[in-house]
């Protein structure tokens, strides 16, 4: 029970990621876990006593041979140079720490499938043809949004951002239209442009302007969240909200950025950089559940120290394996708390027993 409450928390740690399909993985391997403890406290304990005989037959048969044999003489080798074992695994763990910030993330969702994938050797053809379709949504809203200088403010902004920005291919808002329906000009008074606005299509207007309060302004990056990955489009939104500030809009008008490429950029990033803090908190919450079942803080250290020596090993694995972190491989260091506390639990147990 002890092992099993360990798991559940260890994959509990998963549960705060901002990653819905991550919670619900986590969510899955609690129920799971549970479900194996129900599953061998009921049926293989019953099953056991059911073939006693031959169960104690086949134990008493294996004492001191084979694999027994093999990992007593391992045991007494690691008791007798214990001081060299502990150095070196801790020096490992620490090396796996340093090593593991060297681990390359991989966010472009192409790379998570088959690269024979028919659909995505499709994806990738229009791709070339089209030079990809990817853009960063500007959300424009205020009292005014129609009138002359916030149009004015939006037209400039977005050449500003083309102008400035090599990843940003192009910019389309109301102003835009406005500009081509009256000879590459803007408007020069609110009468002339509220005229103007009347006569552009109503299909057209739609797509940019949400009533009198909500404008949109389309910034197209074309196949450009390829070359830079997630984090470049991450620091590219960080630029754009930048420009924001120095190229103020008019008074009363704010300015959010939004779609796909934005919150596809957001949400891989936040898995894949908040997964030392996932590890770090199961191995806190293991910790503390130790430490109130044992009251002694020898117990509660003991089965920690192998579970942080794993974690830190994992990542010198990865780096010298040429292994990358995805959304999934972000959670190993809980998936390994949740199924390591078990071993660490019972082999302290037999230890004291």
């Amino acid at each position: 029970m002890i092992a099993l409450s360990l798991t559940v928390l260890g994959f509990s740690a998963l549960l705060v990621s901002a990653i819905p399909m991550v919670r619900d993985f986590g969510k899955l391997c609690i129920i799971g876990v549970i479900m194996c403890f129900m599953s061998a406290f009921f049926v293989g304990i019953t099953t056991m006593v059911r073939l006693g005989s031959n169960a104690a037959y086949v134990d008493e048969s294996q004492k001191g041979k084979g694999i027994g044999q093999t990992l007593a003489k391992v045991a007494n080798l690691s008791v007798r140079r214990g001081h060299l074992i502990l150095a070196l695994t801790i020096s490992m763990a620490f090396m796996g720490f340093y090593f593991d910030g060297q681990v390359s993330v991989e966010t472009d969702f192409k790379e998570f499938v088959a690269p024979d994938l028919p659909e995505l050797v499709t994806f990738q053809h229009i791709t070339k043809l089209t030079g990809g379709a990817d853009e960063i949504n500007v959300i424009v809203q205020g009292d005014s949004i129609t009138g002359l200088e916030t149009i004015k403010w939006m037209d400039e902004f977005g050449h500003y951002e083309v102008d400035s920005r090599n990843e940003v291919r192009g910019a389309t808002s109301i102003a835009t239209f406005l500009r081509r329906m009256n000879h590459g000009d803007l408007p020069r008074d609110q009468k002339d442009l509220d005229e103007l606005l009347n006569v552009v299509p109503s299909t057209t207007k739609e797509q940019y302007i949400d009533g009198q309060n909500t404008a949109l302004i389309d910034l197209y990056l074309g196949n450009g969240p390829d070359n830079i990955g997630e984090e470049g489009v991450d620091q590219l939104k960080g630029e754009i909200a930048k420009d924001v500030i120095w190229m103020a809009p008019p008074p009363g008008i704010s300015v959010i950025q939004t779609g796909k490429t934005t919150v596809r950029s957001t949400v891989i990033l936040a898995l894949t950089r908040g997964r030392q803090m996932m590890t770090l908190l199961g191995l806190v919450m293991i910790f503390l559940m130790l430490l109130l079942i044992y009251r002694d803080l020898i117990k509660a250290v003991l089965p920690v120290l192998p579970m942080i020596v794993v974690v830190g090993c994992l990542g010198l694995s990865m780096y010298f394996g040429g292994l990358e972190y995805t959304p999934m491989t972000a959670t190993l260091g809980a998936m390994i708390l949740g199924v390591g506390s078990e071993y660490a639990v019972l082999t302290m147990e037999r230890f004291y027993e």
